[in-house]
């Protein structure tokens, strides 16, 4: 797993080709802007780094990118449908 520090490979290098058709998947924190507003800053962030470390623990187990942070949401980069099936319905019981 990549720590927060170390940077991920970039995606033609992880995808090993150019020219690669990829899906791409992205995570969403449901209402993040009550949540924050509600939990307060120090504890939204905190939450939000454990988000990211398990969507880039579940990425990684089914070798799959993290592509870059949008906001609160992760883009995953995924080869094929099976990849997705497993990484969507991982995510949704975490």
């Amino acid at each position: 797993m990549t720590s927060q520090c170390e940077q991920p490979p970039i995606l033609e290098e992880w995808a090993g080709s150019p020219r690669l058709s990829l899906a791409l998947v992205f995570t969403d924190i449901v209402m993040s802007t009550k949540i924050g507003k509600r939990l307060g800053d120090h504890k939204w962030i905190d939450d939000l780094f454990k988000h990211f470390s398990k969507g880039r623990e579940i990425a990684s187990r089914y070798d799959s990118h993290v592509v870059k942070v949008i906001g609160d949401s992760l883009m995953l980069a995924l080869v094929s449908r099976e990849q997705v099936v497993l990484v969507l319905t991982t995510i949704r019981r975490k």
